[in-house]
């Protein structure tokens, strides 16, 4: 195997011996990490956002659909939000297959 495939095979097979950030957790920790996902919505929305996508990213998907929702009702243009709430949808990308039909039709009805 070449070093270029080796090292992300690597990070994969690390992330997914992980303990899922928030199982047995009932509440979304304050300290996700530091994100900054540019967009276009305006500024009334960028917390929630940030950290709707510090969400997604630490698979904490039905919290940050709930963020993406609450950015969405705040401000309905944000097409950013209507991402964010489709990615939460799709489910784990990590768990080793696709989305099921259901999960994608969920996903795309938003």
């Amino acid at each position: 195997m070449h070093t270029h495939t080796r090292i992300p095979a690597l990070l994969v097979a690390l992330l997914l011996c992980l303990p899922r950030t928030g199982h047995g957790q009932s509440q979304v920790p304050d300290h996700l990490g530091q994100v900054n996902f540019a967009n276009s919505c305006s500024a009334a929305v960028q917390g929630r956002l940030q950290r709707g996508v510090a969400m997604l990213h630490s698979l904490w998907l039905s919290e940050s659909e709930k963020t993406f929702r609450e950015a969405l009702t705040q401000e309905p243009a944000c097409a950013i939000a209507t991402w964010g709430i489709a990615a939460a949808l799709i489910a784990n990308p990590l768990a080793g297959h696709g989305p099921s039909p259901q999960e994608a039709q969920r996903a795309q009805s938003g």
